[in-house]
């Protein structure tokens, strides 16, 4: 089975997927870097809009790779009631 994932920076832009077919809703802002995050806000208010109508996928950000900070961002979005949490693992800079 297909299903599209459409990636998207808030409410804004929520509609336009859904209308467009998305199967998945991914919160994120490219602005930010590859992983940039939106605000927890941004994200609690694109998943009441999507009312149940597609799951939400967001992601921590752009984080360092500290186990404990990683942690901490994963339970905040967790939190918002984002169906996945994406969290991206980059090489160490030592």
């Amino acid at each position: 089975m297909t299903r599209m994932l459409a990636s998207i920076t808030g409410v804004d832009e929520a509609e336009i997927a859904l209308s467009g077919g998305a199967d998945i809703i991914d919160l994120k802002d490219p602005k930010a870097g590859a992983l940039g995050a939106v605000s927890t806000q941004t994200i609690r208010r694109t998943i009441s809009l999507i009312a149940g109508r597609a799951p939400v996928s967001a992601v921590c950000g752009d984080l360092p790779m500290e186990p404990e900070t990683i942690r901490a961002r994963a339970e905040e979005i967790a939190a918002t009631g984002a169906d996945y949490v994406k969290i991206g693992l980059f090489p160490s800079a030592n």
